[in-house]
Protein backbone atom coordinates (compact mmCIF):
# COMPACT_ATOMS: atom_id res chain seq x y z
CA UNK A 1 0.00 0.00 0.00
CA UNK A 2 1.38 3.55 -1.01
CA UNK A 3 1.78 6.18 1.71
CA UNK A 4 2.32 9.06 0.42
CA UNK A 5 2.46 10.69 4.10
CA UNK A 6 5.19 8.88 4.97
CA UNK A 7 7.56 11.19 6.10
CA UNK A 8 10.42 9.43 8.67
CA UNK A 9 11.77 5.78 7.61
CA UNK A 10 14.25 3.58 10.46
CA UNK A 11 15.35 0.63 8.96
CA UNK A 12 18.62 0.05 11.03
CA UNK A 13 19.94 -3.38 11.20
CA UNK A 14 18.11 -4.94 9.01
CA UNK A 15 20.45 -7.16 7.45
CA UNK A 16 18.71 -5.68 4.08
CA UNK A 17 19.37 -8.62 1.07
CA UNK A 18 20.11 -7.35 -2.40
CA UNK A 19 16.41 -8.46 -3.89
CA UNK A 20 15.13 -6.67 -0.62
CA UNK A 21 17.00 -3.73 -1.64
CA UNK A 22 15.56 -3.76 -4.55
CA UNK A 23 12.10 -3.78 -3.50
CA UNK A 24 13.00 -0.71 -0.64
CA UNK A 25 14.45 1.27 -3.76
CA UNK A 26 11.06 0.31 -5.36
CA UNK A 27 9.12 1.61 -2.77
CA UNK A 28 11.21 4.72 -2.08
CA UNK A 29 10.27 6.02 -5.67
CA UNK A 30 6.58 6.39 -4.64
CA UNK A 31 7.38 7.98 -1.28
CA UNK A 32 8.23 11.90 -2.01
CA UNK A 33 7.31 13.25 1.09
CA UNK A 34 10.15 11.00 3.15
CA UNK A 35 12.09 13.48 5.23
CA UNK A 36 14.55 11.03 7.14
CA UNK A 37 15.52 7.76 6.22
CA UNK A 38 18.11 5.88 7.68
CA UNK A 39 19.27 2.29 6.58
CA UNK A 40 21.78 2.73 8.92
CA UNK A 41 24.02 -0.96 9.36
CA UNK A 42 21.85 -3.36 6.58
CA UNK A 43 24.84 -4.77 5.15
CA UNK A 44 23.17 -3.42 2.02
CA UNK A 45 25.78 -4.48 -1.36
CA UNK A 46 27.76 -2.63 -3.48
CA UNK A 47 25.37 -3.13 -6.27
CA UNK A 48 22.38 -2.45 -4.47
CA UNK A 49 23.51 0.76 -2.89
CA UNK A 50 23.34 2.54 -6.11
CA UNK A 51 19.98 1.43 -6.97
CA UNK A 52 18.74 2.84 -3.25
CA UNK A 53 20.20 5.99 -3.48
CA UNK A 54 18.80 6.71 -7.03
CA UNK A 55 15.47 5.93 -5.88
CA UNK A 56 15.68 9.09 -3.75
CA UNK A 57 16.45 11.61 -6.88
CA UNK A 58 13.02 13.06 -6.98
CA UNK A 59 12.66 13.51 -2.79
CA UNK A 60 12.43 17.13 -2.35
CA UNK A 61 11.75 17.37 1.24
CA UNK A 62 14.59 14.72 2.24
CA UNK A 63 16.74 16.32 4.48
CA UNK A 64 18.38 13.62 6.56
CA UNK A 65 20.08 10.38 4.76
CA UNK A 66 22.16 8.08 7.41
CA UNK A 67 23.74 5.13 5.27
CA UNK A 68 26.16 4.66 7.70
CA UNK A 69 28.10 0.45 8.24
CA UNK A 70 26.98 -0.24 4.79
CA UNK A 71 29.20 -1.11 1.02
CA UNK A 72 28.93 1.27 -0.78
CA UNK A 73 30.36 1.03 -3.82
CA UNK A 74 32.16 3.49 -6.76
CA UNK A 75 28.56 3.33 -8.42
CA UNK A 76 26.85 4.27 -5.35
CA UNK A 77 29.35 7.13 -4.32
CA UNK A 78 28.26 8.10 -7.98
CA UNK A 79 24.79 8.42 -6.93
CA UNK A 80 25.59 9.94 -3.71
CA UNK A 81 27.03 12.84 -5.73
CA UNK A 82 24.33 12.81 -7.86
CA UNK A 83 22.14 13.29 -5.38
CA UNK A 84 23.84 16.01 -3.28
CA UNK A 85 23.78 17.70 -6.26
CA UNK A 86 20.33 17.58 -7.36
CA UNK A 87 18.56 18.01 -4.00
CA UNK A 88 17.90 21.50 -2.68
CA UNK A 89 16.74 19.88 0.60
CA UNK A 90 19.50 17.39 1.91
CA UNK A 91 21.07 19.10 5.29
CA UNK A 92 22.88 15.99 6.63
CA UNK A 93 24.31 12.67 4.86
CA UNK A 94 25.92 10.76 7.21
CA UNK A 95 28.25 7.79 6.06
CA UNK A 96 29.72 6.78 9.17
CA UNK A 97 31.85 2.88 8.54
CA UNK A 98 31.19 2.49 4.92
CA UNK A 99 33.41 0.10 2.83
CA UNK A 100 34.04 0.57 -0.61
Amino acid sequence: REDSNLEKLVLESEKISATGATHLASVLKSHTNLQYLSLKNNSISEDSSEKIIDSLNNHPFLETLNLSENHISTKGTEAISRLITRSKSLKILILRDICM
